[in-house]
């Protein structure tokens, strides 16, 4: 039967199951896309030769038949793993392919990822006469100041104009926050730990549970769950919290050792990335991209599941703003 005429009648069960407090039987009607997967396609020698040629037992698989120069018979699936320019340069212009790694000192590595915007990155492993990127502006900055022998340490620009004294009240003012919230802390965890084993007791519970008890204790766990998100968003803030005050602590402990020793800091003009000389910076302060157009820059990351770095898949803006919308939709 088609969908469309099932439709109606999933709504008004799950309509049903939802007003009886039977949550967790609802049928989902949409596919539910997370905003942290990236819809990409790896293509490498392996899967060119699945998509793309015909089966070596006559299996229809793709149009096309690859034979290897000097060689009379068509490729075979393990000579297509082990060697892949053949797969490759059939259907890649080499040339062009060689160009672009050539100009970011790169050894291609038959690997390329492909993203919904129509763009494509290639993959590869840094030529061995190359150094990699490194933080140019520091490495300018270091530069300057051993020339100078400088003893030039950063300090805040909003603690740089206090006397030593208000520094020192400062300093003591946020040991007594850090040490308040380390106590709050502690009984923020317990709490944390109390409702997180309601919810599961409850949970059990409801699996071995029938009739009416069920119907009840659906809404007691609709209710834990509650109590453990919100114990859990505090333990949170309160973490939070308690890094933002050290932070704060280390630049008054800063700014106390080194009053009235600094020597000014030395003027060094930020990196300058172009679209054909890649630059790399830790702090977005130390970096000038106003000379990049931003609608062509790609951002990448091996944060909380984007596997490993030689997996990473790079994003452009239009992506970002696409999973942003998609995660506030939900």
């Amino acid at each position: 039967m088609c969908l469309l005429t099932q439709l109606p009648f999933i709504i008004l069960g799950n309509a049903i199951l939802m007003a009886a407090g039977y949550n967790d039987y609802i049928q989902d009607i949409s596919p539910d896309v997370p905003p942290h997967k990236i819809h990409t396609i790896a293509i490498n020698p392996a899967i060119i030769y699945e998509t793309l040629t015909p089966h070596e037992y006559g299996i229809p698989q793709g149009p096309f038949q690859v034979t290897p120069v000097g060689s009379g018979k068509p490729i075979t699936s393990s000579a297509a793993r082990k060697d892949g320019d053949a797969m490759w340069w059939s259907f890649f212009d080499h040339t062009k392919v060689k160009k672009l790694c050539d100009m970011h000192k790169m050894v291609f590595a038959n690997r390329m990822v492909v993203r919904p915007d129509k763009t494509v990155s290639l993959l590869g492993t840094i030529k061995n006469n190359h150094t990699p990127i490194i933080s140019e502006y520091e490495k300018r900055q270091k530069k300057k100041r051993n020339s100078k022998k400088s003893s030039y340490v950063n300090i805040l620009p909003h603690l740089a104009g206090k006397s030593k004294s208000q520094l020192e009240q400062d300093l003591q003012s946020v040991e007594g926050s850090i040490t308040e919230l380390q106590t709050t802390q502690i009984e923020l965890k317990k709490q944390a730990g109390q409702a997180t084993k309601a919810w599961q007791t409850a949970k059990d519970e409801l699996k071995k549970s029938k009739g009416k008890v069920k119907q009840l204790l659906s809404k007691k766990l609709k209710d834990d769950v509650q109590e453990k998100r919100k114990a859990n968003s505090l333990l949170k803030l309160a973490q939070r919290k308690i890094k933002d005050f050290r932070s704060m602590k280390y630049q008054l402990n800063k700014a106390v050792n080194h009053y009235g020793k600094n020597d000014p800091p030395s003027s060094v003009p930020p990196t300058t990335p172009t679209p054909t000389r890649m630059q790399h910076e830790d702090i977005s302060a130390n970096i000038d991209v106003s000379k990049l157009d931003m609608n062509k820059c790609v951002y990448g990351a091996t944060d909380y599941g984007h596997v490993v770095l030689s997996q990473t898949v790079p994003l452009t803006n239009n992506n970002i703003r696409f999973h942003v919308d998609l995660y506030n939709k939900q």
